[in-house]
């Protein structure tokens, strides 16, 4: 099993360093202050209903605009559990 080191941004453009991306092997995590709003994997994206506020929204519309597309906590957290458990199988 090789580990992957991570690599982690938080300067994008207007967003105060509030909105952070986090890059461990082939998935992408999108975090609002500290709480995982969307991620990236093989090419699916998956981002989370806005329950919090204008702020997480404004990060939330930068990572995945389309809104009808957003999931709800219960089907965030299954998409990404499989997603992470196929990452594991493959290293």
């Amino acid at each position: 099993m090789t580990l992957s080191t991570p690599t982690i941004r938080n300067d994008f453009p207007g967003m105060n360093g509030k909105l952070t991306r986090v890059d461990v092997g082939r998935i992408t995590y999108w975090f609002s202050y500290e709480t995982c709003i969307a991620y990236s994997y093989k090419f699916e994206n998956v981002a989370r209903k806005n329950i919090w506020g204008t702020t997480t929204g404004k990060h939330l519309n930068y990572v995945h605009s389309d809104k009808a597309s957003r999931v709800g906590a219960d089907e965030f957290a299954t998409l990404l559990a499989a997603a992470q458990a196929d990452e594991a199988a493959t290293r």
